[in-house]
């Protein structure tokens, strides 16, 4: 889960709503989820 831009610890409890999930870590998936954080947009 990105927060703030940073990756979240281990053990952290998700939030009960977001914007967007993505769904995969490959390069597609984690540069979306980057790209969105940055631009102000929850995601986990």
């Amino acid at each position: 889960m990105v927060e703030n831009g940073a990756l979240a610890q281990a053990g952290q409890s998700l939030p009960t709503s977001t914007s967007v999930v993505v769904i995969g870590g490959g390069v597609a998936g984690v540069s979306t989820a980057l790209y969105l954080a940055r631009w102000g947009i929850p995601v986990v």
